[in-house]
């Protein structure tokens, strides 16, 4: 049996729901020899999945960097947008 894992929408027999999901992501610092985190998260209020944000610094030097960091978060966590 194959399982299926959902972040969203009605379960059927073989599926597995994603309540959440947090990753931090860490990178070197750009001005201190220290490292920087972020934390992506789902959540979700009764009216659908939603991303959550939290950092104190992230850095970065182009806006498609920020975006690859998303879209990995997405995959891992197995967020669907047209589940929600």
């Amino acid at each position: 049996m194959k399982l299926k894992f959902k972040t969203g929408g009605l379960l059927k027999e073989d599926d597995i729901m994603i309540e959440g999901g947090l990753i931090r992501y860490s990178q070197k610092d750009d001005d201190s020899d220290g490292y920087q985190d972020i934390e992506l998260s789902i959540g979700d209020q009764g009216g659908g999945k939603y991303f959550i944000v939290k950092t104190e610094r992230w850095a970065f030097n182009d806006i498609d960097e920020f975006v690859q960091l998303l879209q990995d978060f997405k995959k891992r966590v197995g967020f669907d947008d047209k589940e929600k």
